[in-house]
């Protein structure tokens, strides 16, 4: 005879088994006895930082290009040390000899383009190269006067770049004359007015009204001459003003330094920002923005793969 469970039945089931009531104690290893160890770490003071992502890329760039028009990218720069992290600053490749004029585009290094922007400011005028190299070159013939002793040993070059608020082709020009010893104490000279698409620029440098200038400081070993910022010794415009300046003994080139700090007390040098000052905690993290500068006679094609460096102190 086939017997049937009825909805009633079941539910007079669940009634008559008693509840079942399940803990975590119930699984505890019961134990008779329990004691105690101390457990002690110590860490080693580490100084390390990473810079994420690894790499950017810009590509089929116009020429010119200003940095917001190349299209800023962010970066983070995070202290993956143990210690306090005090000073960020930054350097960049550069080419080492003059790419322009040659039509090769591999001469050229990307990272004689790259332009970084600290988090912590909100101007146009912030916005700077760490470290980009100009050479020695030829003498336009349009500039009409040139300062007295120039072409003693000395130096003329472009300052090759793009507008921070336009996205004009800018060129400055620049001379270095000889000091007494070498170009490490020798005189800048740099033209107000950029040359462009447009305009010739500041060509007469026998009027103080069309330059800016101002004499170079040496380092103990005679090898370097620098000085700045530049807005110190006159205005040419916002962005201009704030580098420093870095010309070797043999004035072959002149370096403009924006976020790459160099202090030396020994070298008897003190030029350049940090991109930060204060205290990045161990595991902090800050954030950056970078981005290329593409001035007037870049060759077509990719350039020379470029290097940015990031380094950083302990107090």
């Amino acid at each position: 005879m086939k017997r049937f469970i009825t909805l009633a039945s079941i539910a007079l089931l669940l009634f008559l088994v008693p509840s079942i009531t399940v803990t975590l104690s119930q699984f505890k290893e019961q134990a008779d006895a329990t004691d105690t160890a101390v457990v002690n770490v110590s860490i080693q003071g580490v100084n390390a930082v990473d810079i994420n992502p690894i790499n950017f890329t810009w590509a089929n760039l116009p020429v010119p290009r200003n940095y917001t028009e190349s299209g800023p990218k962010a970066f983070q720069v995070e202290n993956i040390g143990s210690t306090n992290i005090t000073h960020i600053w930054a350097s960049t490749t550069n080419p080492t000899s003059n790419p322009f004029g040659t039509g090769v585009a591999t001469n050229y290094d990307a990272g004689q383009f790259v332009v970084l922007i600290n988090s912590s400011s909100s101007s146009y005028e912030w916005v700077l190269y760490p470290n980009t190299v100009f050479f020695n070159e030829s003498v336009p013939t349009y500039i009409v006067n040139k300062p007295s002793g120039w072409n003693n040993g000395g130096l003329f070059t472009r300052i090759r770049t793009a507008g921070w608020e336009s996205d004009e082709g800018e060129e400055y020009f620049v001379f270095v004359v000889n000091g007494t010893q070498n170009c490490t104490d020798g005189t800048v000279y740099i033209g107000k007015d950029p040359h462009t698409k447009t305009k010739t620029g500041s060509i007469d440098f026998s009027d103080p009204a069309n330059y800016v200038s101002f004499g170079l400081t040496s380092t103990n070993d005679k090898k370097w001459g620098y000085k700045g910022p530049i807005g110190d010794y006159g205005s040419i415009n916002n962005y201009i003003d704030k580098y420093y300046v870095l010309v070797p003994y043999d004035c072959k080139n002149i370096t403009l330094i924006g976020w790459s700090r160099r202090y030396d007390t020994t070298a008897g040098i003190d030029i350049g920002y940090y991109l930060f000052t204060g205290t990045l905690e161990p595991g902090a993290a800050l954030d950056y923005l970078i981005s290329v500068v593409i001035p007037y006679g870049v060759a077509q094609g990719d350039v020379k793969t470029g290097t940015l460096t990031i380094y950083a102190t302990t107090a």
